[in-house]
């Protein structure tokens, strides 16, 4: 095919990809035509032969092969030769390439899974060299401030100069590269590296290695001559990516466990007890802080879960922990952690969620993952319990709450709180025989409902007037077995004015052994019981003074008034009756014996009234010489003989004090409840009417009121 020159050649020589173009002349250097390059519109495996002598033209010395005209046979047949051998090395150096390619593919799939260190890039090397031919490889890496090239591992070279001939480090840098790095003296870090045997003359073929712009290193080849250092830039370029790719995952794995190492330290320079978790809970790192409150070796902690560090595993919301993303938090929990000696602690359990490496992963893979923090806050909480407690013991006792409910109170919460084994508040007897249990909290047992004083601690505590800390009670030959799994005892005494009425009685298993703590903080609960006690004994004797004559030690207005207002209100159809009585001419027995002697006819005048009635009746003295009685349940009839009884009691016998004695007479009224008043006032009216008719019939007689 015939071209003109210069468009037809341009437009058509990249489209038809001859195989041989003949060139008549020298075109490209005819007047009048633009200049341009044949050789640059083919391809390289084109043959570009140059033909003399025709139409004067100079000869085309750009080509490949140039002949004398006319052409002959013998001409063309050259030139279909040397195009054929051209076509066939170039076919092999594409193959050649392909099949590099392919294998610089696997590599580049085992780059991006390293293993450890610097290892596997020196088994990329290695392979690398046998994809390209080479004796040996090295890898240099630019350091951050890009004034340093340092020797960072290879392959085919030795650690020490084989002879003073070796090559070191300095020599075979090529200049190139110092251009590259724009560094007049450039800095060569690394082992002064000699070549292996037969490689001090070695080509070498230098191939940056440049990751987003920016230049991270070199790999030098050595090659054995020029001609095997021929390789395609293509392959080249795709072996610099493949350590790229294999430098990065390494570092990327490097800074993983950098990180780690950093966390490890962190974690065990912390106060705090520290775990690493997976999301079942399987320990992967613990803290030192962690083994000492765990009483577990860090070896023990790393084989185990946190379910098995926990008394109850239920506690904790492990549905909720697994959901939390990286950095999220969910409130404290608080739970009750056991030590393989079967102690307890009360800890608080906070929970981050963070992401750690999977171990052993070849590409350093992240997880998701629990940060826990454990801080023991036994004794605060304890103390924080107790003086709750101590609150609330003082308000009960201030407004003078009963027993029963601070009984309840302090065993319920010492049982609950404290995790004691058993907790008993106990009373002595009147006798000082028998301790009666109030209240008692037992895990799995029963116990007796009275002790005697003479067996076990508790009597011991008792009849030796003291407390008792038992730490171990199979050392004390007092203690009486009621729980097996009992393994400590303490025993506080309850007084009352200085005198024992009263225990607190805690028994603790293995898990919790009792001290002087313990001890203590009984004797505080005792004392605080001591206190309500003396209060609600001094409340009830203000109250019965409040109720009673202090000269008859019999009710008084007051109480009489109180009593008739429950039993109208509490049954109104029941009947009772109340009978006035009054001394007669009891004026003058004063005035003439004096007050003393009036006195002390009151006195025996109230006993003699009072044995003459039953247990349910209330005297009272109404006012003066005025003594009334309530007398439950009973009809007219009835009446009339207790108040006849009352008389002649009175009436039959002289009253004497010391040396003086007189006799005395009595007017009773009497009134039935409800026939004579449906309220306290009416009921008091119509006994006093009655009371005064008495009194007018002549003295020392009985009279009903009427309705």
């Amino acid at each position: 095919m015939m071209l003109s020159i210069p468009d037809e050649v341009e437009h058509s020589l990249p489209t038809l990809k001859p195989g041989i173009v003949l060139v008549v002349g020298n075109p490209e250097q005819r007047s009048g035509l633009r200049p341009f390059s044949i050789r640059s519109l083919l391809e390289s495996d084109t043959l570009l032969v140059g033909v003399n002598g025709l139409d004067g033209d100079t000869t085309y010395l750009a080509s490949d092969l140039t002949i004398d005209a006319p052409v002959t046979q013998l001409d063309v047949r050259r030139i279909l030769a040397i195009a054929q051998t051209i076509q066939d090395e170039s076919r092999a150096r594409s193959h050649q390439t392909r099949r590099r390619m392919t294998a610089l593919h696997a590599l580049a799939l085992r780059a991006g899974n390293p293993a450890e260190g610097p290892e596997r890039i020196e088994a990329l090397l290695a392979d690398g060299c046998a994809v390209f031919n080479a004796s040996a490889a090295g890898l240099w890496l630019v350091d951050s401030a890009r004034s340093t090239l340092k020797y960072a591992t290879s392959w085919g070279l030795i650690d020490q100069p084989r002879s003073p001939e070796s090559l070191s480090p300095e020599q075979i840098i090529d200049e190139t590269v110092r251009r590259d790095l724009h560094a007049v003296e450039l800095c060569i870090v690394g082992p002064d590296s000699g070549i292996r045997n037969g490689l001090e003359s070695a080509t070498w073929r230098w191939v940056p290695i440049v990751g987003e712009d920016l230049l991270i290193g070199y790999i030098s080849l050595a090659f054995r001559s020029p001609e095997v250092a021929d390789v395609d830039p293509l392959s080249l370029d795709a072996f610099a990516s493949v350590i790229d790719i294999a430098v990065e995952s390494s570092l990327v794995r490097s800074l993983a466990r950098e990180s780690e190492l950093l966390f490890r330290k962190l974690v065990d320079s912390s106060p705090k007890a520290l775990l690493l978790v997976d999301q079942d809970g399987v320990i992967a790192q613990a803290s030192r802080a962690a083994t000492v409150i765990s009483g577990r070796a860090p070896t023990e902690l790393s084989r185990g879960t946190v379910s098995d560090l926990l008394v109850d595993p239920e506690a904790i919301p492990w549905s909720e922990w697994r959901s939390l993303a990286p950095g999220e938090t969910l409130p404290a929990e608080y739970v009750w952690l056991v030590r393989p000696d079967g102690s307890r602690r009360l800890v608080q359990l906070s929970v981050r969620g963070v992401e750690r490496v999977i171990p052993e992963s070849p590409t350093g893979s992240m997880q998701a993952a629990l940060h826990l923090a454990m801080e023991d806050i036994t004794d605060s909480s304890r103390r924080i319990l107790e003086l709750e407690l101590m609150h609330d013991l003082t308000r009960m006792v201030s407004e003078r709450h009963p027993l029963e409910d601070v009984y309840e109170l302090v065993s319920s919460r010492l049982y609950e709180f404290h995790n004691y084994r058993l907790v008993t508040i106990g009373a002595l007897n009147h006798e000082l025989t028998e301790i009666h249990a109030y209240r008692n909290y037992l895990t799995e047992r029963t116990i007796p409902l009275a002790f005697d004083v003479r067996v076990g601690l508790c009597g011991q505590a008792i009849r030796e007037d003291r407390s008792i800390l038992a730490e171990n009670v199979s050392d004390w030959d007092a203690y009486m077995e009621i729980d097996s799994d009992v393994r400590s005892e303490a025993i506080a005494l309850i007084r009352r004015n200085g005198r024992p009425v009263g225990l607190i009685d805690i028994q603790s298993d293995s898990t919790q052994q009792l001290g002087p703590q313990d001890l203590k903080l009984i004797e505080s609960i005792a004392t605080h019981i001591g206190f309500l006690m003396e209060r609600l004994n001094v409340s009830d004797r203000l109250a019965h003074l409040a109720r009673t004559d202090g000269l008859t030690g019999v009710g008084n207005r007051r109480a009489l008034l109180k009593k008739l207002e429950s039993m109208i209100e509490a049954g109104r159809e029941h009947e009772f009756a109340i009978l006035f009585i009054e001394l007669d001419r009891f004026k003058g027995v004063n005035d003439r014996l004096g007050h003393l002697f009036g006195d002390e006819v009151l006195k025996q005048v109230s006993g003699r009234i009072k044995n003459a009635l039953r247990q349910d009746a209330l005297i009272a003295r109404y006012g003066g010489d005025e003594i009334a009685a309530v007398i439950p349940g009973l009809n007219r009839a009835e009446a009339l003989l207790v108040a006849e009884r009352i008389r002649s009691a009175i009436t039959g016998r002289s009253f004497n004090y010391q040396d003086q004695s007189a006799t005395l007479t009595v007017s009773i009224g009497v009134a039935m409840y409800p026939d004579h008043g449906r309220t306290t006032d009416d009921i008091l009216g119509a006994a006093d009417r009655a009371m005064y008719a008495a009194k007018h019939m002549g003295r020392n007689t009985v009279y009903i009121a009427h309705i």
